[in-house]
């Protein structure tokens, strides 16, 4: 991994010093996201179909925050990411989980969101039955999930298509996590 990481580096110093430009504020910079291997084929949650299962060694990052452009206004939103990682195919499933708020304790998360399922899914695998008897999380701390998780070796999930008013969205849940 710092072999990759020297290559990825080596690489942004060239370009920046071939980069010629008029906005001398401009100061760039790139923050390495924890084990990723940058050079396999990244796949997204949305190009899985309904049921269809993605083995990997998860990674899940801290929150972060992200500005977007809604209509001319800019909006601050807020996701950690979860990487599976599968060495052997040289691919990683991404799946960004939307916040409501930045930092890792999280509330009021309800049944339908992605949150919820990520968080339910896990509890489940622990105590099969049990967050069947809710239709809500009042609180969590994400810390918590990401250290379990990025202490694991393998986990497997499986997309699930969901319904969302007018739209159709891809959640996901863990059926198998090894330690």
């Amino acid at each position: 991994m710092a072999r990759q990481t020297q290559k990825v580096t080596e690489f942004i110093r060239e370009q920046v010093e071939e980069e010629e430009t008029i906005f001398s504020s401009l100061d760039m910079g790139y923050e390495e996201e924890d084990n990723l291997p940058y050079e396999y084929e990244r796949i997204r949650l949305t190009d899985l179909e309904d049921q269809e299962t993605y083995t990997g060694r998860p990674v899940m990052t801290e929150v972060q925050s992200f500005t977007i452009d809604d209509d001319g206004e800019e909006v601050t939103k807020y996701r950690c990411k979860l990487y599976l990682i599968d060495d052997e195919e040289e691919e990683m499933l991404e799946i960004n989980i939307n916040l409501k708020k930045y930092g890792d304790v999280q509330t009021n998360i309800r049944k339908g969101a992605v949150l919820y399922d990520f968080i339910t899914s896990i509890k489940e695998l622990e105590s099969p039955g049990f967050a069947s008897l809710f239709n809500r999380i009042n609180k969590v701390d994400l810390k918590e999930f990401r250290d379990f998780l990025n202490d694991c070796s393998e986990a497997t999930i499986k997309c699930l298509e969901r319904q969302g008013g007018s739209f159709t969205y891809n959640s996901f849940i863990f059926t198998k996590i090894k330690g």
